[in-house]
């Protein structure tokens, strides 16, 4: 291509006086560049397709000396388009040179493999829209497992949330409404051990009911959740005294035998609750009743308790009640 400019800015000023439609876009073209004073290369640093400067362009990312013959093209002949089937090389094989003395046109039949790909838009396929979606949710996730961290603290054998509560019960919200809060509990839990089905629920072992510590909580059906619960209540709540009897600090009925709430109203004696704790739910023979060995009616020590056909716990209160009516008698007389 015939261009008399020795430096790119005087190329640009020529092509505004002579083009002033292709003058901004001239600017840009040659901007960033430098001369190379031995081999009269105009080098183009900035962004670059496989080794080739481009500039965007309306969206698009056109070569530099592309644009450069284009407008040259347009200098020199003004009437006639732009050969859509020609390629522009350069005589010095440098790719980053935009000199136009440089430039030649090169028709597509001449041109191999290796000289159309500078010419192949770099594909850059745009992210699908579930893609995004999944890349913002991952940003959520990220930022809430940050926030879910920072609001743990260390007590002893206990990892207590020091977070949000709602009604006294720790929630990690996740907006204003508490239908869109978590359980931080079951979180801490989930992410340490592993998830929990459809049909379970943790229980915590100590008093705390903010902690979170693997050793203090227990998995369990959601129809033993109630039972669950009274066990642990029961066995916190039971004292022993030097004979090795052990008692449970509970509700009464009339016949003096503390009773343990099992959930949805329903109640059961304390000597029968401990001892199907320590033998089974199926340890006690139908019509059969705990009994204890070391006569304390409200023993609930599992070592002190066994069970006996009612038939023969009637008969003996029936022995018992004579012995305290003829041991009345004999002191009366």
């Amino acid at each position: 291509m015939n261009s008399t400019a020795e430096t790119p800015a005087a190329w640009a000023e020529q092509t505004a006086m002579e083009q002033p439609k292709d003058a901004v876009l001239a600017r840009r073209c040659v901007q960033q560049t430098e001369v190379d004073s031995a081999s009269r290369c105009w080098n183009r640093s900035g962004q670059a397709n496989q080794g080739y400067p481009y500039i965007k362009v309306k969206g698009k990312r056109p070569a530099v000396r592309l644009l450069i013959s284009q407008i040259e093209h347009r200098r020199l002949n003004p009437d006639s388009p732009y050969p859509s089937d020609m390629f522009v090389r350069a005589t010095c094989n440098n790719q980053r040179c935009i000199n136009p003395a440089h430039l030649y046109l090169k028709s597509q039949h001449d041109c191999g493999v290796d000289d159309l790909l500078p010419y192949v838009p770099e594909a850059k396929p745009k992210p699908h829209v579930e893609v995004i979606k999944v890349q913002k949710i991952m940003q959520r996730v990220t930022t809430l497992k940050q926030r879910f961290e920072a609001q743990w603290k260390k007590e002893g054998e206990h990892e207590r949330w020091i977070g949000g509560r709602s009604h006294n019960a720790p929630i990690l919200r996740r907006g204003k409404y508490k239908a869109a809060a978590l359980d931080p509990i079951q979180m801490r839990y989930e992410g340490k051990v592993r998830p929990l089905g459809a049909d379970e629920v943790l229980i915590h072992l100590c008093e705390h009911k903010d902690c979170a510590a693997v050793a203090h909580l227990k998995i369990v059906k959601k129809s033993e959740k109630a039972r669950a619960r009274a066990e642990i209540k029961f066995l916190r709540n039971k004292t022993r005294d030097p004979n090795g009897c052990e008692t449970f600090t509970g509700k009464k009925r009339a016949s003096e035998q503390q009773l343990v709430n099992i959930g949805s109203g329903r109640h059961m004696t304390a000597r029968r609750f401990a001892y199907e704790i320590e033998h089974g739910r199926d340890a006690i023979p139908e019509g059969h009743v705990v009994r204890t060995h070391c006569g304390c009616e409200n023993c609930v020590n599992p070592a002190h308790l066994y069970t006996a056909p009612k038939g023969d716990v009637a008969r003996e209160n029936v022995q018992k009640r004579e012995s305290r009516r003829s041991e009345h008698a004999t002191a009366t007389m």
